[in-house]
């Protein structure tokens, strides 16, 4: 391929010989009945109408992994990766909360959504400049990095991915080994703002998954100043959205002392296009709990 058809080069054109190894969005729902009781009865009981503690006290009771994490240690990245799991419930309470939370099941959504679209522009910087460089913030574990790799491996994919939760590698260095990407994937304990001490390549990919819902507008200033000059216009931000689709927030407040900052993409558009970036697309997940966005910076 010579250089004029590289610089043409579109993300269908890129994929459409992978098409069929693409990973398959099998999203979770709620139905159209249990959307109408949640509304009508959960919601008000669960936000208004049960004391806090008495709530709190059955949730302890409970045998879920995933209810005593979040309570233990909120928006961590164990809590994500027991919702990733979606193991067998051990009981009613551990059932409503993995099988039926409107949190956790966008969770779900959003990573699968989420490693389909990092297989989608690996393929196009594969196929445009024959390799893929990746970085991740606040990564955590690095899960969906790692499986989207996985889908490629043996390609010149590389990832580094930051995070200052370094009990958080520990799990991730055990999913490189487990899916075989171990010379693709990096963790490097560091704060954002150090990225120039350890990166001596543009990334094509910019992953911000996960990580923007704890910010105030001010810090999601402070990290997109942190992260634009490493950006060329050929790169590609990838950034998730977080709205209270599901009227949760006050139960996650109360409950768990969860405080996010939610942002409409409308609105996360308006804040990145005051750093430069623009070529805006995103969609959601069916649960319209989140939402994903890619720009590029000019």
């Amino acid at each position: 391929m010579n250089t004029s058809n590289k610089t043409v080069l579109t993300m269908e054109d890129s994929v459409a010989s992978r098409e069929k190894s693409l990973p398959v969005l099998d999203y979770e729902t709620v139905s159209p009945l249990r959307k109408f009781a949640r509304d009508l009865f959960v919601s008000p009981l669960i936000n208004y109408i049960i004391p806090t503690d008495f709530l709190v006290k059955i949730l302890k009771t409970s045998h879920s992994e995933l209810a005593h994490e979040s309570l233990s240690r909120p928006g961590g990245w164990r809590s994500m990766m027991l919702a990733y799991a979606n193991q067998k419930p051990l009981d009613m309470i551990d059932a409503l909360v993995i099988k039926y939370g409107t949190f956790p099941m966008g969770l779900r959504n959003r990573k699968r959504m989420v490693v389909r679209k990092l297989v989608e522009l690996i393929d196009y910087y594969l196929t445009k400049d024959g390799e893929a460089n990746i970085v991740g913030v606040g990564a955590g574990t690095g899960v969906n990095t790692i499986e989207a790799i996985a889908y490629r491996r043996g390609s010149k994919v590389k990832a580094h991915l930051f995070d200052l939760a370094e009990d958080a590698f520990v799990k991730g260095e055990e999913l490189k080994r487990h899916h075989d990407v171990e010379e693709h994937v990096h963790f490097i304990k560091a704060d954002v703002a150090h990225l120039d001490k350890y990166l001596s390549i543009r990334p094509h990919i910019v992953k911000l998954i996960g990580i923007i819902e704890y910010l105030p507008d001010e810090n999601l200033h402070k990290l997109l100043d942190d992260v634009s000059p490493f950006l060329t216009p050929e790169s590609t931000v990838v950034v998730n959205t977080l709205e209270d689709a599901h009227n949760i927030d006050r139960f996650l407040k109360r409950v768990f002392n969860l405080n996010f900052y939610y942002r409409s993409p409308a609105r996360l558009v308006e804040i990145l296009k005051r750093h430069g970036y623009s070529d805006f697309r995103h969609e959601y997940e069916p649960l319209r709990v989140y939402s994903l966005l890619t720009a590029h910076r000019r």
